[in-house]
């Protein structure tokens, strides 16, 4: 089932339609969707060449059966000798992401293409008219339904060429004598600053033992302040962005974090291993939307990835319903702190 930014593109890439890319061959489609209308896309239009390009795992493998011509991308930027006559955008769910992104993409496209950008009307896609301006004529709203829009402009002026370090924002933190240089990327969790939910967690921490695992671990924050407590541990940093694992590698590296690694994965999809510990700031949102699905299935079975008498801790909002999940699976669990707004449980395996 399409999500209703897809609808909209459907409805006006109509085969039938005078359709807006009969004289298009090499098109990219860029942050899309895990509704697999890429799939439809490259389906529909045999004769062409699609590339697509994501930063999130999800969304990457939700295209693992594509066709021969639809090239699948999740990276941290768009790498390519191609130059895309036609270029599609699902517009992120952050308007610096949003900059991020056409100044990586349009190294890559060529003078007079047409740049479609699609968005939910919550999600700010209203703006992407002021912001394509640096690159692109004015742009016009082509069509909009089920609280979307679609903008159509043309490119007429590439951007600079893409220095991707210059992207980082940084920050310092101490937390209980503990001082870390952050790292983050737009996009990322907590970008520019510490959020009040991660300081609650890190401020109630105990020592950390052996082999952890940060779920979401966005820049690295909690996985790289574990390894400054006690830097025998292995701690690994999980994340569905790209974007994210970026920003952690370099928050590990800037604070001489040397047993931190990452793992691109959707949910647990790529854990192959068990930890002693698990610490989380676990995601409650798909884009602008809310979506308790991801940590609902990331408590049913992180219980399966944890050593005997290890242990999870997690921090969550105070009206998100963690208490019952915790319980069903694992028994008991405590609250270690809570304020007006967040609240941290830990829970232990094998405890009755």
């Amino acid at each position: 089932m399409l999500d209703n930014p897809s609808l909209l593109l459907a409805r006006s890439f109509d085969l039938d339609g005078g359709d807006a890319l009969a004289s298009h061959q090499n098109i990219l489609v860029a942050n899309f969707s895990e509704d697999k209308y890429c799939l439809e896309l490259a389906n529909s239009f045999d004769d062409k060449q699609f590339t697509a390009f994501t930063y999130n795992f999800a969304a990457f493998q939700s295209l693992k059966n594509a066709p021969d011509n639809l090239n699948v991308v999740c990276d941290h930027q768009l790498k390519t000798e191609s130059k895309f006559d036609c270029v599609v955008i699902y517009f992120p769910k952050s308007k610096p992401e949003f900059e991020f992104l056409i100044n990586n993409l349009f190294n890559h496209v060529e003078t007079d293409a047409p740049i479609y950008v699609v968005g939910d009307n919550k999600g700010g896609v209203k703006t992407c008219e002021k912001m394509l301006k640096t690159f692109c004529s004015i742009s016009k709203k082509v069509d909009a339904a089920k609280h979307c829009a679609l903008y159509l402009t043309t490119l007429i002026e590439p951007s600079k060429p893409f220095v991707f370090e210059d992207w980082y924002k940084h920050y310092q933190i101490e937390i209980n004598g503990v001082e870390l240089t952050v790292y983050t990327l737009p996009g990322v969790f907590s970008h520019g600053e510490l959020d009040m939910g991660t300081r609650l967690l890190l401020e109630n921490i105990q020592k950390p033992k052996a082999k952890i695992l940060d779920f979401g671990c966005g820049a690295g924050l909690i996985g790289a302040y574990l390894s400054k407590i006690n830097e025998n541990v292995t701690v690994t940093g999980l994340d569905v962005s790209a974007l994210a694992i970026e920003s952690t590698l370099k928050t590990y590296q800037a604070n001489g974090i040397v047993n931190g690694k990452v793992l691109l994965s959707n949910g647990l999809s790529e854990v192959k291993a068990a930890y002693n510990q698990v610490y989380s700031n676990p995601p409650f949102h798909s884009g602008v939307k809310t979506n308790y699905a991801i940590t609902e299935l990331f408590l049913n079975t992180i219980k399966e990835y944890i050593y005997p008498h290890g242990s999870l801790t997690v921090v969550a909002n105070s009206f998100l319903k963690y208490q019952p999940l915790l319980e069903k699976h694992f028994g008991h669990f405590d609250s270690l702190s809570k304020n007006r707004r967040f609240n941290v449980y830990h829970a232990t395996k094998g405890r009755n």
